[in-house]
C-alpha cells in the first residue's frame, strides 16, 4: 500500500496527462482513471492505470466503485485531481450546456 495515493481523474484527456506526470515528484503514486483505455496508454507505466467504465462520470456509484477499488488496491487516495470535462470554441455568451457524449 502506497503512504500517499492522488487519483487523477480524466487522465486520458487534454490536462490529466501534465497533472499525472507531475505528481510523483510531490511523492504521490498516482493512478490515473479514465474511460479511454487507449488515452490511458500513452502514460508513462510508472504511473497506473484505471480504466472507468464507459458510464457517466457524475454517477456516484461508478464513482465510488472505482475509489473504492483504488482504495483496496494502492490505498487510500489523499488527492482527486478532477479533469474530467470538454470544451468548445465560441462565445461565451451563447454557450449551452452540453451533456456527457454530447
Amino acid at each position: 500500500m502506497s503512504e500517499h495515493v492522488a487519483i487523477v481523474a480524466g487522465a486520458g484527456g487534454e490536462l490529466g496527462p501534465a497533472t499525472a506526470e507531475k505528481l510523483p515528484a510531490a511523492g504521490f503514486t498516482v493512478v490515473r482513471v479514465d474511460r479511454n483505455e487507449e488515452a490511458l496508454k500513452e502514460l508513462p507505466d510508472s504511473i497506473r492505470r484505471e480504466a472507468a467504465n464507459p458510464t457517466d462520470p457524475a454517477d456516484p456509484a461508478a464513482a465510488r466503485s472505482v475509489v473504492d477499488r483504488i482504495a483496496a488496491e494502492v490505498g487510500p487516495p489523499e488527492v482527486l485531481v478532477n479533469t474530467i470535462g470538454t470544451y468548445g470554441l465560441g462565445e461565451a455568451l451563447t454557450a449551452r450546456p452540453r451533456t456527457c457524449g454530447s
